[in-house]
């Protein structure tokens, strides 16, 4: 019951795109691309929305705003797609010490990173791990306690001021270590996406 309200209000809040294509099963789906990864310990970052340097140049490529090509997953322009893919994730480490992951559309990279401070904050990055602005994503998170005396957290995540995150507060009802499911829509899907975030204990 729990899953099936998880997918209801995410599909209420984000709207008909997000219904379109959702089925209860997008909440139980293992992720190919390392949907499960785990913090080497909370991010105690001084500033909640650090300043990032986004550049025309990184939304112009695969996954930015202003890419103008096809989509990877569309294999009938295979040898244009390798000329605009090459040099593409080789570099997959996180940039804000939080859970690197890459998007099954293989266009995108993510990364949450999770403190007491700021709640959940989640990056996005171009093909080539440069970061692009995030307030085209939509994200929803439901936060699995594994103490029994505390309750889940269903968030909705916002764009920071500047459109550079998504974010949103998890508040004092739960503390780690605890997962965070987050179902992640990017622009060219209709089906949202499941990564998941284990945060560690405070030890």
């Amino acid at each position: 019951m729990i899953r099936l309200a998880f997918a209801i209000q995410l599909a209420l809040i984000a709207g008909p795109a997000m219904i379109y294509g959702l089925d209860l099963s997008a909440a139980e789906k293992p992720m190919r691309h390392g949907s499960h990864h785990q913090m080497k310990k909370p991010s105690m970052s001084a500033a909640c929305v650090p300043k990032l340097h986004i550049t025309d140049e990184a939304e112009k490529k695969p996954g930015g705003a202003h890419y103008k090509g096809s989509v990877v997953a569309h294999h009938n322009d295979h040898e244009k797609q390798m000329m605009q893919m090459k040099g593409a994730h080789m570099d997959h480490s996180p940039r804000q010490g939080g859970s690197f992951f890459m998007a099954p559309d293989k266009m995108h990279h993510l990364e949450g990173v999770y403190s007491a401070k700021c709640g959940l904050r989640l990056f996005f990055y171009n093909a080539f791990t440069q970061p692009i602005r995030a307030d085209r994503f939509k994200a929803f998170i439901r936060i699995v306690p594994q103490k029994e005396d505390e309750p889940e957290v269903l968030r909705f995540l916002e764009p920071s001021k500047d459109g550079s995150i998504l974010q949103a507060t998890i508040g004092g009802d739960v503390s780690p270590p605890f997962d965070i499911e987050a179902l992640v829509k990017f622009p060219q899907s209709d089906e949202p996406q499941l990564f998941t975030i284990k945060v560690p204990s405070k030890k």
